[in-house]
């Protein structure tokens, strides 16, 4: 009803995601106060922010939002919140992120003893870095991952949930007040 008349073009939306025509201030508070008046209850936004975090811990760039909205989906959760949860880290973050996860999971691979040989043709230089990057890296990373998102998505939830509570009992005493 209140729509404009002109459909915008795709490069818009693009424009849109890099730079908001509202600015990145203005656009933060807005979405945090749509996160605060989500009318769902305070345990399923936690677990949605939870969501959210948790997946960011995984080594692969781009999935994030995705993956997050499908671990929303089966543990029932406001999927909102857990795209708002997986772009929570910014992109300077995600390295260190990571690299906690490599030195989990290189720790855990020395422990164990574990080694993972990946077959290569011998006539394929390109494919023997593929595979030596993936063993140097990727195999650890993932291990590391795999151990340490169990572990972060319970203390998400908690601080999400601790949070949020808080939140929402200062936005009702602003009202009441």
């Amino acid at each position: 009803m209140f729509k404009s008349h002109k459909s915008k073009k795709i490069s818009f939306y693009f424009k849109e995601l890099i730079w908001p025509h509202m600015g990145w201030k203005r656009t933060l508070k807005y979405y945090s106060l749509r996160l605060l008046r989500l009318s769902a209850a305070a345990q399923g936004v936690a677990r949605g922010l939870a969501c959210g975090v948790t997946v960011s811990f995984f080594p692969v760039f781009g999935v994030h939002t995705l993956a997050a909205a499908g671990m929303a989906l089966i543990t029932r959760s406001n999927i909102f919140a857990a795209t708002l949860g997986a772009l929570m880290f910014p992109p300077v973050l995600l390295p260190f992120i990571f690299s906690l996860d490599f030195w989990v999971g290189n720790k855990l691979m020395q422990l164990f003893d574990m080694h993972i040989y990946l077959a290569t043709q011998p006539d394929a230089p390109h494919s023997r870095a593929l595979v030596h990057s993936l063993e140097g890296f990727f195999i650890p990373a993932l291990v590391g991952c795999l151990v340490l998102m169990p572990l972060v998505w319970p203390l998400a939830y908690l601080a999400a949930k601790k949070a949020l509570t808080l939140l929402h009992l200062k936005h009702r005493s602003k009202k009441a007040g």
